[in-house]
């Protein structure tokens, strides 16, 4: 460490003047980094905003097709014999459905064995292994093999199968069931040099077999134990078999109260944005900072192009139900959206699915409202030509142009303060030859007197 001791010869606190100096340099650059600081308290309020936007428009999602714009709910009249999932978008009506019989997957065993860990119990040879009309997979047994490193090449064969080791209490078995139900997939074994009792009726536990049903009478035929598309909107998961020739109901309604939140959700993800444009374009009373997004032209194009489309009357519409305000959607003075529960009830009672086609689209209306509101969202948020991306991506550019900037001053400075110092030490220098001249000046008249 070099220890400098500035003004000995001059008595000028030249270390004081040297930073005095350097510290006017350096004004312009704290100024450039205080525009950095601005630009990215900018930057990151359009990512807010981006943001926001994109809340908006997955609660606009949930309510741009038929199946969201209009949600039922299912239920089942007994849940022993199969439960029920909705979709959206059903029939709505009782249905009655009689399971005779459940998809199951085939599982087959081997003859008994005593020990599941010695070798030598089955041979050397091949097991085949076929699902369906597929490709036959062909899993190697030698000697040495012993019921669990069976169960383990079977299980790393992709045969579409999984092995595993039964045990009643007195001896092992190797059981293999398939891993997928329906008739389609019967498991077909072919024992080559190796003996098992695969293939012995006695082994043969369960046959891969299809799910039958009646829905309102009609025969219906799954390969699994979800059915879906049989009745529209609804998914029966079956879990057992009707008693006799008894029939269980599967009852549809309206979900009213799930339209209403899902539209609640659109009212605070639109109201979101609006507190955060209002708050960035009132009027308080003072001169907002220069990190404020007020007066910028992009901000309020967002902001009038969301209100436009949120307004404007769906194309198409022919009854009395064509805007968002006609079911109770309205815009309040202060730019926010309320959602009025009374109004939307009224609709769903009067025209339900006039609701739902204005939403979403239907009828005689190709695009429904959520349907603009969402493509106006996708503009909006599109990472380049988005209005907050392209903000974003500008300031950005310009932080690194004044990065670059600050840099070239910054080194500029640093020359400036070595200048500085060598002047000043130079300085020192003369200053200390002419004091001691003067010293010896001195002691030479002295000398003479």
């Amino acid at each position: 460490m070099v220890i400098a001791f500035s003004g000995l010869a001059s008595g000028l606190d030249t270390e004081s003047m040297v930073s005095q100096l350097v510290a006017l340099q350096r004004i312009p650059i704290k100024q450039l980094e205080q525009q950095q600081k601005d630009l990215t308290a900018k930057s990151n309020k359009w990512t807010t905003l981006k943001l926001r936007l994109t809340d908006l428009r997955t609660a606009t999602q949930n309510l741009d097709s038929k199946s969201e714009a209009e949600p039922n709910k299912v239920s089942s009249t007994d849940s022993s014999v199969f439960t029920v999932s909705s979709t959206g978008g059903g029939t709505l009506g009782r249905f009655d459905v009689r399971v005779t019989q459940l998809a199951k997957a085939p599982r087959i065993y081997s003859n008994a064995v005593a020990t599941r860990d010695s070798a030598g119990g089955f041979g050397a040879g091949t097991l085949s292994l076929q699902i369906g009309t597929g490709t036959a997979v062909d899993v190697a047994v030698d000697a040495a093999d012993s019921l669990d490193s069976v169960v383990n090449k079977i299980n790393a064969s992709g045969a579409g199968v999984t092995a595993g080791v039964l045990y009643d209490g007195t001896a092992y078995r190797l059981q293999i069931s398939g891993n997928q139900t329906g008739t389609a997939n019967a498991l077909t074994v072919t024992e080559t040099g190796v003996s098992f009792g695969l293939n012995l009726p006695a082994n043969i536990r369960q046959a891969a077999q299809d799910a039958t049903l009646e829905v309102d009478g009609f025969a219906v035929t799954s390969s699994t134990n979800s059915v879906s598309g049989t009745i529209p909107g609804v998914t029966l998961n079956l879990v057992g078999t009707s008693s006799g020739t008894s029939t269980q109901a599967v009852e549809i309604t309206r979900d009213d109260a799930a339209l209403q939140t899902r539209l609640q959700s659109f009212v605070s993800a639109y109201n979101n944005i609006t507190s955060f444009i209002n708050a960035e374009s009132a009027y308080v009373g003072v001169k907002k900072g220069p990190e404020s997004l007020s007066g910028d032209a992009g901000l309020r194009s967002v902001q009038s192009r969301l209100r436009t489309t949120i307004t404007t009357a769906v194309t198409g519409a022919t009854g009395r139900y064509n805007t968002l305000a006609s079911i109770g959607l309205s815009i309040q003075t202060d730019g926010s959206l309320t959602l009025s529960s009374t109004k939307l009830a009224a609709a769903l009672a009067a025209d339900p699915s006039g609701v739902t086609n204005m939403l979403a689209g239907g009828g005689s209306i190709t695009t429904g409202a959520m349907t603009s509101v969402d493509t106006l969202l996708g503009d909006l948020t599109d990472a380049t030509n988005g209005i907050p991306s392209q903000r974003i991506a500008s300031i950005s550019r310009r932080n690194r142009e004044i990065g670059t900037q600050v840099t070239r001053m910054n080194d500029r400075v640093s020359s400036y303060e070595k200048l500085l110092r060598s002047q000043f030490a130079s300085l020192e220098k003369t200053m200390s030859g002419l004091q001691s001249q003067g010293s010896r000046l001195q002691a030479a008249l002295g000398q003479l007197q």
